[in-house]
């Protein structure tokens, strides 16, 4: 099965790099940008740096998100004029982690249209290519991480997305071989979206 999308790699390794490039660029230009909900959860990131329990943890911000923000200033301590780049930064590194995640969904539905269809659905299906199949899917990818999403607001939402593909995907993955592992960490998925 993995055979059958390995000459697409190229096209996949062209397409990764220029995601790559225009998240990198997407967060260049907004360093300095910030939003109104980016400050709160900025807020709660150093709440949770000082032990400040009583602020850091409440029912509206999703604790996960502004715990590594507010551990990453703490750590590297940046002057007020580095502080929003750097929280740019991590958001870039959330970018490329759901960039991976993406990939890891869009190797399991490339595995899963190489399977055959039913017999009773044989007659009438027509599949895209692999290749229309893996630009289609990066276009949207990129869509949602820096339009929908956008890159350069400080949310959680890409850490979200991250964790949406790595379900999809380890659900597809499931289809093929449900073993208990595989249920364990679809759980860790979800439970991590969660927070």
């Amino acid at each position: 099965m993995a055979n059958r999308a390995s000459p697409h790699i190229p096209l996949e390794r062209l397409l990764t790099l220029a995601a790559l490039a225009l998240g990198l660029f997407h967060a260049w230009v907004g360093r300095y940008a910030m939003n109104r909900d980016g400050m709160s959860y900025l807020d709660v990131g150093s709440s949770f740096s000082r032990g400040d329990w009583a602020n850091a943890v409440n029912a509206y911000w999703s604790p996960l998100y502004p715990w590594t923000v507010g551990l990453v200033l703490e750590i590297a301590k940046p002057s007020p004029k580095w502080e929003f780049p750097l929280v740019h930064l991590v958001n870039f590194g959330i970018f490329v982690a759901a960039l991976f995640a993406f990939r890891f969904l869009l190797r399991a539905l490339l595995a899963f249209a190489s399977e055959p269809p039913p017999a009773a659905n044989s007659r009438n299906c027509e599949r895209l290519p692999s290749w229309a199949l893996i630009l289609l899917a990066y276009a949207i990818f990129l869509w949602i991480a820096l339009e929908v999403e956008r890159l350069f607001e400080v949310t959680p939402d890409l850490a979200v997305l991250a964790c949406v593909c790595l379900a999809a995907g380890m659900l597809l993955r499931l289809r093929q071989r449900d073993t208990l592992w595989r249920f364990a960490l679809l759980g860790l998925i979800l439970a991590l979206g969660y927070w």
